[in-house]
């Protein structure tokens, strides 16, 4: 009895362990991003328009690229 109430609690700590490590640890990309692109930046919109400048974003286990817009 006292051999499985002991493997239980084991259990039971090293599930909370596991859980919090998980998503204390978040993702970790290994691979730096590919090189900055040149942009051509279109005619402003409008006065109160700004310019976001495009940049890589990791996805799905790759780098997508976000083009840059007025916003």
């Amino acid at each position: 009895m006292e051999t499985s109430l002991r493997t239980g609690i084991l259990a039971a700590v090293a599930s909370v362990m596991l859980a919090a490590g998980a998503d204390a640890a978040g993702i970790v990309v290994r691979t730096g991003s590919p090189a900055p692109r040149r942009e051509i930046v279109a005619r402003r919109p409008g006065p109160n328009h700004v310019w976001i400048a495009g940049h890589w974003n990791w996805s799905a286990g790759r780098y997508v690229r976000v083009a840059g817009h007025w916003r």
